[in-house]
């Protein structure tokens, strides 16, 4: 097989939260050669991928950069001394027009090519607090709710279970989430759009996040 085409075939992921490790099962599903790395090197057992020692060993061992952090400023302090030369980097985080803009610019002054892809999650926790809200047992819903969802069913049913058992959120999770009603609120006013509704919503993640509580216990009361 040609260089070109083993490239074709390499990813490198930076970022193991829960989402991070989602994507690197994806693409090993998908044939890919995957490499990580983390901040917390344990994070990466138990994926079958190679765990890189360096930032800089990561990013040399694929084209493709793929980094699942909570914030720009991640990107910015782990990439900040690498070299992006002919790397395409592609950063899920969720942030402002403006900084976004500027976390291309950090990929392009390097060498590298820049590709914003923020994700964002289903909103999972309000629709379960408004079902629990109305005296309704959430399970009641749960089978229509996985039938619809198809294969993404039994994640549903493990975040209706976080939410009855009131387990502590991931606070990073909460940040990132935060960061993306901010993205929103901010690329509406940016164009000229009502941005009332996401603003109230956006209301909801802060809260979330500076207590922190799960946004489903804030919808609950």
């Amino acid at each position: 097989m040609s260089t070109s085409g083993r490239a074709a075939e390499a990813v490198t992921v930076i970022g193991l939260g829960p989402m991070g490790q989602q994507i690197v099962r994806t693409y090993r599903a998908a044939g890919f050669t995957v490499t990580v790395w983390n901040r917390t090197p344990g994070k990466a057992d138990g994926l079958g991928a190679h765990r890189a020692e360096t930032v800089a060993d990561a990013v040399a061992a694929a084209e493709l950069i793929v980094l699942s952090l909570t914030h720009y400023d991640a990107m910015d302090e782990i990439l900040g001394g690498a070299d992006l030369t002919g790397k395409v980097v592609v950063n899920l985080s969720s942030d402002s027009p403006q900084r976004t803009r500027q976390g291309a610019a950090f990929v392009r002054a390097r060498g590298g090519e820049f590709l914003a892809g923020g994700v964002m999650a289903q909103p999972h926790e309000q629709a379960l607090a408004i079902i629990d809200r109305s005296g309704s047992e959430i399970a009641r819903f749960m089978p229509y709710a996985q039938r619809s969802l198809g294969s993404v069913g039994e994640l549903y049913a493990a975040w209706a279970g976080i939410a009855e058992d009131g387990d502590p959120p991931d606070p990073a999770y909460l940040r990132m989430m935060t960061a993306g009603a901010r993205h929103v609120v901010a690329t509406g006013a940016e164009v000229g759009v009502d941005t009332v509704l996401a603003e109230s919503v956006s209301s909801y993640w802060e809260r979330s996040a500076g207590t922190p509580e799960s946004t489903f216990q804030v919808f609950r009361g």
